[in-house]
């Protein structure tokens, strides 16, 4: 057996594990959860999350806030437009419901479709860029741990919609992780080069102390907490009315 059978072989396993479990995971589906990842994967309906974020930043980091948020807004915009723009046209792999193989056994909602082509995931690699940068800035434990349960949710909607095979969400989390921590890289060059910037008042030498207090981060909690009980309410409307 030659290198190209090999690779051949480890390549049909991929693509048939990725078709197994996109068909196992979007099979586990109600009415209920219809609703909520219907309403979960839309970016507009956390958009109280990403204000409450951005209020933080500038209440708490004053004039550093301009290179803070130039940083994020970098790393979200070069995720999003390598996921869509370049590597969908490129690999161009049919999303599952645009896969006439797979059409009769995907389960969709609301006859939602999106795009022709999934690879890689621009849903999954925008929403891990914004939360590994906001998770070194912050560095607070509670925060993180929610944001990661947001990306992952998110993430998982997008294969339970059908939209999406599973490792077009897994690359897509791993480059818009690895964006978002060279962009929170770049924005500490970036606090060398213009420390006119740099706001004094938590500066210290500890890689592991918190500039931000749970009370600094109060406004996203209460966000994360109202927006997810609304999103809760329209699942339950959802399967109730239809």
């Amino acid at each position: 057996m030659n290198y190209l059978e090999i690779v051949t072989n480890i390549f049909s396993s991929i693509v048939s594990w990725d078709t197994n479990m996109l068909l196992k995971l979007n099979s586990w589906n109600n009415l209920f959860f219809d609703g909520f990842m219907w309403i979960t994967t839309s970016i507009l309906v956390w958009l109280p999350l990403y204000i409450s974020v951005i209020y933080i930043i500038i209440k708490n980091k004053k004039k550093e806030s301009i290179i803070i948020l130039f940083s994020l807004m970098l790393a979200i915009v070069l995720a999003d437009q390598l996921a869509s723009s370049i590597l969908k046209p490129l690999v161009e792999r049919l999303r599952p419901t645009h896969n006439e193989d797979l059409m009769p056994y995907i389960h969709t909602v609301n006859g939602y479709k999106g795009g022709i082509y999934g690879f890689v995931s621009s849903h999954a690699a925008n929403a891990f860029a914004f939360v590994v940068f906001t998770a070194f800035l912050f560095r607070q434990f509670s925060y993180i741990s929610l944001m990661l349960l947001w990306a992952l949710l998110l993430s998982y909607s997008r294969i339970y919609l059908g939209v999406h095979f599973p490792l077009d969400v897994i690359v897509g989390a791993l480059l818009g992780g690895g964006i978002g921590y060279a962009a929170f890289v770049f924005y500490q060059l970036l606090k060398r080069i213009m420390p006119q910037y740099v706001y004094k008042k938590h500066k210290t030498n500890s890689r592991h102390y918190s500039p931000f207090s749970v009370k600094d981060l109060s406004p996203f909690f209460f966000c994360f907490v109202i927006t997810l009980f609304f999103s809760i309410l329209f699942a339950y409307n959802f399967s109730f009315f239809e």
